[in-house]
């Protein structure tokens, strides 16, 4: 005979259990609905057939997002292609004329070796007509901490999708998010809409269509640029003090060049943007930041060798943006990366045929704030504070 003592225990056992389970089953419901439990090559598959179907994709317990961007670049075969660094995603196909295929790739390079490989891999025939490059400046800089990182290039093109993990971050995971953020509204719609992934859906970030970056520029802080400025008082991270320009990042500079050459791509380059606070901070540190005035003259010359475009955005003040402009210390915003584009795009011809400068004038001049121009679909609906 069982002791009511012992009903009890079991009773309160069962309700536990029974709670568990129901927190446990809502969390893993949702990651399946929102599609975080979406196997990356079939988000590519969807992409590929219908651009539509995947407007925004953004995943908040893992990171596919690097080989999901070069599978789409491999299957699509766009006429012009951005690629560089996290520094060139807010680059949009809303630059260009319509008809013009572009895709944004910006992200797998985590150096030089990168840019190489990435274009490699681009099977023969298929290869982009125009090529815009961003070059982030310390990958020109022996001090550079990733140097010491022994990681091969393909490390930065694989699948990062371990479901045991995502589980193990997301049954916790999607309930403090909620309970925090709340559902934003219209999720239903928003899910049908083609937003995949608990970033895109929740916070309004993840990758559009065409490969560029969405922010949720409500989150962004007066103070963004404060960490870019510790860094650079420090010279940690991607502020490593640097002297001389690292000869084997230019040989492999050199390399990348000659490969698009014997292609037939044209490649556009550019130096991305600091928050002009943190230029100024940079160059008030003399010659600790010595390779960067290095840097800046040589390059020119490397790209004229090889008849390709070059730009000099390392100020963002250059472009006549303000710090305002941008998501922290070295990100610009859409706005300013639209500055940029039409800085390029009015001397370079080769890229000018296939953008339309007075229309994209018109465009900034009309922007409603200092962070984008051309907007989400349906995201002013869905998020506070979005722009």
């Amino acid at each position: 005979m069982v002791s009511p003592d012992v009903k009890r225990f079991l009773k309160k056992l069962s309700l536990a259990l029974l709670a568990a389970g129901l927190f446990a089953g809502f969390s893993v419901g949702f990651l399946f609905y929102s599609g975080e439990m979406l196997p990356v090559e079939k988000v590519v598959e969807m992409r590929v057939r219908s651009p539509g179907s995947v407007s925004m994709y953004g995943c908040l317990y893992s990171s596919p997002k690097l080989y999901y961007q070069w599978q789409v670049v491999l299957r699509t075969a766009p006429e012009v292609l951005a690629f560089g660094t996290s520094r060139n995603q807010e680059m949009r196909s809303e630059f260009f004329r319509a008809g013009v295929t572009f895709y944004n790739a910006s992200n797998p390079a985590s150096k030089l070796e990168s840019y190489k490989y990435f274009v490699d891999s681009i099977p023969p025939g298929r290869e982009p007509s125009v090529l815009i490059v961003g070059l982030d400046q310390f990958f020109f800089n022996r001090a550079w901490e990733y140097y010491s990182a022994p990681l091969p290039p393909a490390s930065a093109f694989s699948p990062e999708q371990d479901y045991s993990e995502i589980l193990k971050l997301g049954i916790p995971g999607v309930h403090r998010d909620l309970i925090r953020d709340g559902l934003p509204h219209g999720l239903i719609s928003l899910r049908r809409d083609g937003r995949i992934g608990l970033s895109a859906l929740l916070d309004n970030n993840g990758l559009r269509a065409d490969g560029s970056l969405s922010v949720n520029t409500a989150r962004i802080k007066p103070s963004r640029h404060n960490d870019a400025l510790r860094f650079v008082e420090s010279g940690r991270s991607a502020f490593a003090y640097g002297f001389e320009v690292y000869p084997a990042a230019l040989e492999r500079l050199e390399e990348f060049l000659s490969a698009c050459r014997a292609r037939g791509i044209y490649v556009v380059a550019f130096l991305p943007p600091y928050a002009h606070c943190v230029y100024e901070a940079m160059s008030a540190k003399g010659d600790k930041y010595a390779y960067l005035a290095r840097l800046r003259a040589v390059l020119p010359g490397v790209f004229r060798r090889h008849g390709f475009g070059f730009h000099d955005f390392t100020d963002l003040k250059d472009v006549g943006a303000s710090d305002l402009e941008t998501i922290d210390g070295y990100h610009g915003s859409e706005k300013a990366y639209l500055r940029l584009f039409i800085r390029m795009a009015g001397t370079d011809p080769r890229l000018g045929r296939l953008t339309d400068v007075p229309l994209l004038k018109a465009r900034l001049a009309a922007a409603a704030d200092d962070f984008t121009v051309f907007g989400d679909r349906s995201a002013g609906r869905h998020f506070r504070g979005a722009q």
